[in-house]
C-alpha cells in the first residue's frame, strides 16, 4: 500500500513538474523582442536603374540578418544572410541584380528582434 502511494506521489510530482516546464516556455516564447535596430532608406540610382535599399545598421555590433526581396507581382523572390556592419550601411540595388520598384517588399529577420516587412514607397 505504501509503495502504491509513493508511486502516485512521483507520478504527480512528475506531472506538475511538466506543467510547469510547459508554461514556463510558453511564457518565455512570447516575451517581447526589442524592435529590429535597422532602418531601410530608399533612393534613386544614381547611375543605374531603379531604386536602391539602404540598410542601415543602428548598433554598435555587426548584425547578420535574413532578408526576403519579393517583387510586387510576387513573380521574383531572393532570400539570403545580409551582413551589417556597426553603424554603417550596405546597399542593394542593380548592382546585386535588383531593381526595386514601388511595391516590392523587403522582410528582414533576426532571431534576437522583431520581424519587420518593409514595401517600397
Amino acid at each position: 500500500m505504501v509503495a502504491g502511494k509513493e508511486k502516485n506521489m512521483k507520478r504527480l510530482f512528475l506531472y506538475v513538474s511538466l506543467i510547469t516546464c510547459l508554461l514556463l516556455l510558453n511564457g518565455c516564447r512570447h516575451a517581447e523582442k526589442p524592435n529590429m535596430p535597422v532602418k531601410v532608406i530608399v533612393r534613386q540610382s544614381i547611375v543605374g536603374e531603379g531604386l536602391v535599399a539602404q540598410f542601415h545598421n543602428e548598433t554598435s555590433h555587426r548584425l547578420v540578418v535574413d532578408i526576403i526581396l519579393q517583387d510586387k507581382n510576387q513573380d521574383n523572390k531572393r532570400s539570403g544572410a545580409l551582413v551589417l556592419q556597426p553603424n554603417a550601411v550596405t546597399e542593394i540595388g542593380w548592382v546585386e541584380a535588383w531593381k526595386f520598384v514601388s511595391g516590392d517588399t523587403i522582410k528582414i529577420s533576426h532571431s534576437n528582434y522583431k520581424t519587420i516587412t518593409y514595401e517600397i514607397p
